[in-house]
């Protein structure tokens, strides 16, 4: 929890969301706010040098930017800041930069996931690791709902769905918004009552409920494809790709070949990959 004598990096814009958040909370609290929003666009060097130098205690970043901060840090010289905790949100967490963040410098800090639409205000989950404890394997969790919040994952026709199946995520609870004004259309298709849930905002967004009981974030359903007539999510190829050792990040488009559409597999990491290897290690993880 933040108080007096913790510093929280604000970089939101006034109009966002986050920028509710990232003020009042702190300083409702007793907190102080470090106000340079362009800091972040000097370089992840200068930006990790400047939080550190104006004794930035408290750290929310988008996810992609985490991950470029991270690995800058893992190098850095500023070893005596006094940032104690990390919060990430609005992306997937890059799994293998998190773990290898994690071993090298990232277990001195409490470190949050967070996850949650504005119109579910804002926040409605969080995944939270403190110092020193152990990282999960494998996706990095968004975790469980706040109080008062329910978080379930359904299908196309609104059905829960049970732990491990992807689908889309549905927020119920306080929280929820009454609708997006002047928009009856968007607001029926987007905020409907669930069986057993009442209320709840249809987020988009993919994910399912792992063997913890977290909720794992997956990806956008607008990224759902249609090839030879079966409907596939690009996520699912990403990240059955990432779980192979040489693979640091992945990412699947639809490409036109030979008067067709075809998927086509893109990767980072350390070592070349041989297809017969890719295709056996797909075929583990995908019909």
């Amino acid at each position: 929890n933040p108080g007096p004598g913790d510093v929280r990096y604000q970089a939101a814009s006034s109009g966002s969301d986050t920028f509710v958040l990232e003020v009042m909370l702190y300083l409702s609290q007793g907190a102080c706010l470090y106000l340079d929003r362009d800091l972040i666009s000097d370089g992840i060097e200068q930006f990790a040098e400047g939080i550190s130098r104006a004794g930035v205690t408290i750290l929310g970043l988008p996810s992609s930017t985490w991950k470029k901060w991270a690995q800058a840090s893992v190098s850095s010289s500023h070893t005596q800041s006094p940032l104690r905790t990390i919060i990430c949100s609005m992306e997937r967490t890059d799994p293998v930069a998190f773990h290898c963040w994690r071993e090298q410098e990232g277990k001195k800090f409490m470190w949050l996931n967070a996850y949650g639409p504005s119109e579910a205000s804002c926040v409605s989950t969080i995944y939270k690791l403190m110092p020193g404890e152990a990282a999960p394997k494998g996706e990095i969790p968004i975790g469980t709902p706040l109080p008062n919040t329910e978080v379930r994952i359904v299908d196309s026709t609104g059905k829960r769905l049970r732990d491990g199946l992807i689908g889309e995520i549905a927020i119920g609870g306080v929280g929820v918004g009454h609708g997006y004004l002047n928009n009856p259309a968007l607001t029926a298709r987007k905020f409907r009552t669930l069986p057993g849930a009442g209320r709840c905002y249809l987020t988009g967004d993919r994910g399912y409920v792992n063997e913890d009981g977290n909720v794992v974030f997956v990806g956008r359903r607008d990224n759902q494809v249609k090839i030879s007539g079966y409907r596939i999510e690009l996520e699912e190829l990403d990240l059955a790709l990432v779980k192979h050792p040489a693979v640091c990040d992945a990412a699947t488009v639809v490409t036109p070949h030979q008067g067709r559409d075809c998927l086509a597999c893109f990767y980072s990491g350390t070592d070349e990959l041989e297809t017969a290897n890719v295709r056996r290690l797909l075929s583990r993880y995908l019909p």
